[in-house]
Order: structure tokens, then sequence, then C-alpha cells
């Protein structure tokens, strides 16, 4: 499976838009980083996760998926349990 770093915005910016956390939530593995940008691992291709999180949000915003699979990454203040989640995943 590779790794995805994913964020979106929406157009009502103080919108909470529960269905793109649902769907997102259904991916094998995922941490949630910050209120709109998480990282997720599938075996889907790029393009396809996001025409399904793009048909989820529904044109209530804008999303970008980027692979970060064995990408560096150092990280400031957060949570114990998603630093571990991402040495294991990315």
């Amino acid at each position: 499976m590779k790794a995805y770093l994913v964020t979106y915005s929406l157009k009502n910016y103080t919108k909470y838009y529960p269905p793109l956390s649902v769907r997102l939530k259904r991916f094998p593995r995922w941490a949630k980083l910050f209120q709109r940008t998480w990282v997720i691992c599938s075996s889907i291709p790029v393009g396809r996760i996001r025409t399904i999180l793009s048909n989820t949000i529904e044109d209530e915003g804008r999303i970008i998926v980027v692979e970060i699979t064995g990408s560096n990454w150092a990280a400031f203040d957060i949570d114990d349990d998603v630093v571990e989640w991402m040495k294991e995943n990315i």
C-alpha cells in the first residue's frame, strides 16, 4: 500500500463536512493530522482517490492528494500516537 497526504478546503471554510471524514475513514489505514489534513494508505491509484473524494465533497471545496510513500518528514507538537502511525505507514 502507498501513503497519501490528503488536504482539502471548503468553499464555506467554517462548515464541517462529515461525509468526507466518513469516506476518508473507510481507507484501510488513516490518520487525521489537522482539521482538514489526513494521511491515508491505499492500493488505489492517486487519481482514483482524488475522484472518490471529489465526488464525496460534491463541489463544496477543493482537494489535493499527494503520494508520500517513503518520504522524509519531521513533525512538531503532533500527538505521539499519530507520530507512531506515521513512522509505521509512510
